[in-house]
Order: structure tokens, then sequence, then C-alpha cells
């Protein structure tokens, strides 16, 4: 039997999740560690080729787009994917939360386009992992203003942290790299 304390993360990227015909496999994939007992916790690009189309929409309306508009509609692709993905996993008989970024606590700091991950709410996220699995959209975040940020970077480095055994440890780790994480 799996350690129940211990926390999988899976990352589901736009090459896996071409489009909704490789749900299933994405389900089998997290079915696979969620029935030896593991917490799931999942995080999606947006299917496919999402994201650089919803860039072209955009810059046929606008040449140059409002950066804030356009890190809203970019979060729409993982949105998305992350909703139908939930839905696929209720369908298989696995619970599945998602979680949005304000509500999984996820801080950014920085450039619209381009922000940081400075802080998640390892609480909030260890409570609903009990629970369920959890479905992260991924590389988006919310600032203090509440404003949506695109974390463009592709940095997942918050997920490490997440997934220590540890509280303890995970507030030790994300201080050495300059975070502040709610407990």
């Amino acid at each position: 039997m799996y350690d129940k304390e211990k926390i999988i993360v899976l990352k589901f990227g736009s090459s896996v999740l071409r489009d909704e015909s490789d749900l299933p496999r994405a389900v089998h994939e997290i079915y696979r560690w969620w029935r030896q007992g593991a917490q799931v916790l999942v995080v999606t690009s947006a299917f496919g080729n999402t994201t650089e189309q919803l860039l072209q929409r955009a810059e046929s309306i606008c040449a140059r787009p409002e950066r804030s508009a356009l890190a809203a509609l970019l979060a729409t692709g993982e949105a998305a994917s992350s909703a139908l993905l939930s839905l696929a996993l209720n369908r298989a008989g696995i619970p599945a939360k998602v979680l949005d970024p304000a509500q999984a606590g996820l801080l950014t700091a920085g450039g619209t386009m381009d922000a940081d991950l400075i802080a998640v709410d390892v609480a909030r996220l260890r409570g609903e992992l009990r629970k369920a699995v959890v479905v992260l959209p991924g590389f988006i975040g919310r600032g203090e203003n509440g404003n949506t940020y695109s974390t463009r970077s592709r940095r997942l480095g918050f997920l490490c942290t997440v997934s220590s055994a540890s509280t303890e440890r995970s507030v030790r780790s994300a201080q050495r790299c300059g975070w502040n994480l709610r407990q």
C-alpha cells in the first residue's frame, strides 16, 4: 500500500493532452496512483495548441493586446482543460476538485505575462487532497491586486514544496526560495 501522506504531483502538458480524446489516458494514469491510496495533485496545460490559437485570436482583434486582458484570455485554455479532466475523473468514479488560482492561493508577483509564483496555500491544498484528486490549471496565478497573471516561465517549483511529506519541511524549503507559503 502506498504512503497516504505522500502527495503525487502529475503534470499533463499540451503534448499529452492534445485534445479531449487524450483524457482517458490521463484518467488512467491518475487512477493508477489514486487506487494505491496516494493523494494526487494534477496540473494541466491547455489542450494542444490552444494557447497559440488564443494568441492568434487576440492579435487578430488587436495587434498589441493589452496584457491583463491577454493573460485572462490565455488562462481560459488551462481552465478548460482542468475542468474537462475533472469531469472525466468524476465520470470514472474518482472524486476530483478543480481549484482556480485564487482558491489554491497561487499568488504571483512580477509582470502580467511572466509573473513568478511567490505563495501557495499549502493548508488548503492538503485539506482538499484528503478528500479528492485536486486539479489545478497550470501557468496562471493571481496578483495581490486580484488580477490574473500568466506564469509563462513555466516554473512549477511550488509543486515540490506542496508534495513534501512534512509541512514544516515545505515551509523551510519555500523560505530558502524566498516564498511566503500560507499555512
